[in-house]
């Protein structure tokens, strides 16, 4: 049955975290700094400023915060700015580590293979040079940059490992999110959901209309994006029916519209080192705060008995390569109240690979 491969995959997911390749913190930057003899940082507006340090271009990012990036420029900033991507930050931070010979060059480099060229390579990469960034599978990415007459000067694959990517272990970027959870400040966009009526399909759902907004497919054919309206006259509305629990929780956690009953989220987070740790946040806020790392969000319904539903909600940053996977229970009557509150369990950074593969193999048992 549908729904029991995702209870399996909830049951499964602790168990499988990505091997940690202990890849330097940002606080290792100034390490970097002090290796290159840069100085002065904290009196530099933000922005990009550039170095040039033994005769190699060095460019340095600070924000309000302090320093974001240090790196040998290799990618144009007009590709940054259309196409933002944490691959950027990461080839150019270890061209430098590897260009100057500096400590964290062996860690950061060990997945890196080279089709074509080499690291010394890309120091001839100009700003103008065609390069392009290819996501394979979900898996890995190949960056390759082209001379004017379409040759390949360089050509580099390595793998979506988001702790690689984003310069921490697993135990930071879960510590880190929980933190920002527990503290959101709560003023939430409007998530009001607005749309055109050719885009609804209409769909019976236990003798009841309803239109359907159809999505996105997150892994299998049953974890989308999809929303569900009802029709007053000539208006369209997401409702919330203890009726129809699948369609109304999906209206709740995919939007949090404000017309919808509010829901509260009480979430055991179970960390690498198998210990738990308590965060309460409406759906509004979780919905924002992926939204600003980049995340999508999914849902499927798994199941309902004695008057309770059962759903997973993901959050799937398809960049990095990973997900957040959220289990919650409610009872179905709240659905027609002003408020509805879900307990349950989150498993923060998930690798995406692995939770496709926890489908593959459920299929084989």
């Amino acid at each position: 049955m549908k729904n029991s491969i995702i209870a399996a995959l909830c049951a499964m997911v602790p168990l499988t975290v990505c091997s940690q390749t202990q890849q330097p913190a940002k606080a290792n930057v100034a390490n970097v700094l002090r290796s290159l003899g840069i100085n002065g940082v904290d009196t530099l507006r933000p922005g990009n400023t550039l170095y040039n340090i033994r005769g190699q271009r060095v460019s340095l990012r600070v924000s309000a915060d302090g320093v974001e990036h240090i790196g040998i420029p290799v990618f144009p900033n007009e590709m940054r700015t259309k196409s933002p991507s944490p691959v950027y930050d990461y080839i150019e931070y270890t061209l430098l580590v590897n260009t100057f010979h500096l400590p964290e060059a062996s860690v950061l480099q060990g997945g890196v293979t080279f089709r074509k060229g080499a690291w010394s390579d890309m120091l001839a990469i100009t700003s103008d040079m065609p390069c392009t960034v290819n996501c394979n599978d979900g898996k890995s990415y190949e960056v390759t940059w082209q001379r004017s007459d379409g040759s390949t000067l360089v050509a580099v694959t390595f793998p979506m490992q988001y702790d690689m990517l984003m310069f921490s272990n697993k135990e930071e970027l879960e510590q880190r999110l929980i933190q920002k959870l527990k503290t959101i400040n709560g003023q939430q966009t409007d998530n009001t959901i607005r749309h055109a009526k050719a885009e609804l399909f209409a769909r019976h759902y236990d003798n009841n209309e309803v239109y359907v907004l159809e999505g996105d497919i997150h892994i299998k054919q049953i974890i989308t994006n999809n929303l569900y309206y009802r029709r007053s006259g000539s208006t369209y509305r997401l409702f919330s029916s203890s009726r129809l629990p699948a369609e109304s929780l999906a209206n709740i956690l995919l939007t949090a519209d404000r017309r919808l009953p509010k829901a509260r989220i009480l979430l055991s987070v179970v960390k690498y080192d198998a210990t738990t740790e308590k965060v309460e946040i409406t759906a509004a806020d979780w919905l924002d705060c992926m939204k600003a790392d980049g995340c999508r969000s999914y849902y499927a319904f798994d199941k309902e008995v004695d008057g309770k539903a059962t759903v997973v909600l993901y959050a799937a940053n398809e960049t990095t390569g990973y997900d957040h996977v959220l289990t919650l229970t409610c009872n179905i009557d709240q659905l027609d109240g002003s408020a509805v509150t879900l307990q349950g369990t989150a498993y923060l950074f998930s690798p995406t690979s692995n939770v496709k593969n926890l489908f593959y193999e459920y299929k084989k048992k």
